[in-house]
Order: C-alpha cells, then structure tokens, then sequence
C-alpha cells in the first residue's frame, strides 16, 4: 500500500464507512422506494452517522481528502466516482457521490461478480426460461411507436418491412428517455449532466503483454483493476481538460481483463493458445470532445490510451494483439458517439442518463417501485428508471413486481 502504515489506516477506515453505508443501501434495492427521511431515521450507529454524511451530503472528495493521503490510493478509491460520468471530486451536484455509491454497494460488500460464460450466457439462459414460459420473442423488430390508452396500449413494431400491432395492458420500456420519448410521441430535451463520458476499447490478445517491473507478473497485474494515469492530481487536471473541451494527455483508464478470471468466454483452442481479452475503459472523455472531427479524436484518443500502457509494458501492446484474417489488429474502439449509432445509448451515457439517488426526495414517490409513467401500465425497465444503472437488472425486477401486482394486464393482438 502506497503511503506506508498511515494511509493503510486511512484506507480501512474509508473502506468502512463505505461498508457502513452499502449494508445499510444494498437491501433497499428490491424494495419499493425509500425517502431520504425514511434512510436517516435507519441511522443508529455514530460510524452510520459518518457514512452518510461522507458519501450522501458531502462532496465525495473531501471524504478522500480527509481519510486518504497519497495522490496514487485518492486516485483508484476516486475512480468509482468517475465510471461513464464526467464528474469531479468537489462537484457540488454530487453526481460523483451517486456515482461512486453504484459502484460500491453491490452485494451489500462492493463485491462485483461476472457470469460463468461471460454475457452472452446470462442472457442464452435469460431467453431459454422464457422460450420454457412461453414467451414470443421476435428480433430484427423495432419498435415504431406506443400509443397510450386508458388500459390498453398500442403497441407498434416493424418486421420484415411490415407493421404489426398489439394492444397491451402492460408495456415494459427498456430504452432510454431519447428513443422512450419518441416512442411515446414526446419531445425530449438532454440535461447537461446526462452527457456520457466513456472511451471503450476492446483486445483480442495472443499473449499478455510482460511489464517493466519484473517483480509483478503479467497474470497478477491484469486479473484485477489496472489503473493507468489515474492519479488523483492527474484527474483533477484531466477533468478540468475535458470540462473545457479539451482531450486529456495523459488519458486515464483502467483495463479489465474477463479471461483471467473466466476463460471460458474464450474457445478451447483459443484458451489453449494462451489467448486473452483485455477490456480498456477510459474517464474524463465526454461527448463533447467528438462532436467535431469525430474520427480523428477517436484515432487520437486510441493513440494515447496504447501510449499510456507501452509505458507500463516491456514488449508494445500492439505485438500482443492478435491479428484477423486481413492482418488487422483485433482490437474495436467506442466513442460516446458510437455507443449512440451502434446501441442507442442517449449521447453514449452508459447509464442512459445520470445515475439517481438510491432515496427519492419526493415523499409522493416514496413506496413506489421508481419505474412508474404517467400513463399507468407503461414501466420504464432500464437504466433510466430510478435506481438504475447499467447491468443491474434492478428497474426489469421493479417493473415486473408492478405487473405481477395487478398493475399491469396481459395483450390482445
């Protein structure tokens, strides 16, 4: 631990509060909605007290300021704060806070799993239960349009270049509020902080590449985080880059590589070559930095990213990645533009917009499932359904309780 017997104390004391907090959080998330109010009066303990003031009311980084002392651990813990968002550490917002505390709570612990197989067999088990329920799927549908009823819904889509409509009792969303609006046949408008910020890149690898530093091995380097030019200094400096319009140099990010801690998502002969996945992800790089020359920014950026790891490696990156059948590198770049074009994801916000808080201050809302529209039995099923984000699967959960509860109905063709 970088900081010596000091900052390891720092270290466990944030830790714990985070602990405090997350326990106090993770239960809530499959529950109907919770008030502010109703959180503060579960406080018991003086530690709770802390937690909740370090992580809910305050700046996130006066919380890192105050417990952690080295540029290097007030980067890493800062990073959670920081994941497809652009956000600073005394943003007063707090969209750093919301942030940092969907990364930390998972499982009550913090704790972040992967699926045995990798996505695609979560969701081949997801589509085989219900083929086994009797559910219809049809791919290459679009969606064209709903229109809301008093209890039936219209629900239209597009195949094979003709419409097809059905009148549903209940219509589950799982878009984000762009494509949710003009479905509905609203007008929507972006707010300022629902801007993404996220570059992604993807490797295929025929070997991992070997460090600089031959104390630390390849395998124990990739098999957790990897952080690069996430310095807590360096991303106050890239934050303030990005902010006013500027790619970052350095440019920070963080590696994940899936294979090492589930292979499987590789092919026997693929496993057996030594082949791997390295998954990049980088902060501070917003929509607005490629709303002009957009393809040069992304080569630029993607330079600056391999950079930023050659320095770390003894052998360039690019002598690792494995090559198709053309001779190019397998290796895929996205922008928050791309998202956009590719997945539909709202000026690439990978959370579809910013991330909300795990209580609602509207004491209205309060026991409901945060899924709700205005027009009854139509439910927002993704991540920009309150207490959504990404992969958690929380809104789908809510939206499915409130069908399940009589709020819904079943379809009529």
């Amino acid at each position: 631990m970088a900081g010596g017997g000091e900052e390891w104390r720092g270290y466990l004391k944030f830790s714990a509060l985070q602990s405090e907090l997350a326990a106090l959080i993770a239960p809530s998330f499959l529950q109907p909605l919770q008030s502010r109010r109703q959180f503060q009066q579960q406080l018991r303990t003086q530690e709770q007290c802390e937690a909740w003031d370090s992580f809910v009311e305050r700046p996130l980084g006066e919380a890192i300021e105050r417990y952690l002392f080295t540029d290097t651990v007030r980067g890493l813990v800062m990073t959670d704060g920081k994941i497809g968002v652009l956000a600073g550490p005394h943003d007063t917002d707090l969209l750093q806070n919301r942030c940092f505390l969907y990364h930390i709570c998972g499982n009550g612990t913090g704790e972040w799993r992967v699926p045995e197989g990798g996505m695609r067999a979560l969701t081949g088990a997801l589509m085989q239960r219900c083929m086994e329920a009797g559910v219809e799927l049809c791919t290459e549908s679009p969606a064209v349009r709903v229109e809301p009823g008093t209890k039936w819904h219209r629900v239209t889509w597009l195949h094979e270049g003709r419409e097809y409509g059905i009148d549903a009792g209940a219509v589950l969303l799982n878009a984000g509020p762009r494509t949710t609006a003009s479905l509905l046949g609203q007008t929507w408008q972006a707010a300022d902080r629902d801007e993404g910020s996220v570059i992604k890149i993807n490797m295929l690898l025929q070997r991992l590449p070997r460090l600089k530093d031959r104390d630390v091995s390849a395998q124990d380097a990739f098999a957790g985080t990897l952080h690069i030019d996430e310095g807590y200094a360096q991303m106050l400096d890239s934050y303030r880059l990005a902010t006013a319009g500027q790619i970052p140099d350095p440019a920070p990010g963080e590696i994940y590589c899936h294979t090492l801690t589930d292979p499987s998502i590789l092919s026997p002969a693929l496993q057996a070559a030594g082949f791997h996945t390295l998954t990049l992800f980088g902060l501070d790089m917003p929509w607005r930095l490629f709303e002009d020359a957009h393809d040069q920014r992304r080569q630029l950026v993607l330079s600056r990213y391999l950079d930023g790891l050659n320095r770390l490696c003894a052998e360039p990156i690019q002598d690792c990645l494995a090559r198709d059948a053309s001779g190019s590198m397998c290796l895929e770049i996205h922008t928050p533009q791309d998202l956009q074009h590719e997945l539909d994801l709202d000026r690439g916000n990978i959370f579809h917009n910013q991330p909300s808080w795990f209580f609602t201050d509207d004491v209205a809302v309060a026991g409901r499932r945060g899924v709700e529209t205005e027009w009854p039995g139509i439910y927002l099923a993704g991540s920009s359904a309150v207490r959504g984000g990404a992969i958690s699967g929380i809104p789908g959960y809510h939206a499915a309780c409130c069908v399940l509860e009589g709020q819904g109905g079943s379809g009529r063709g």
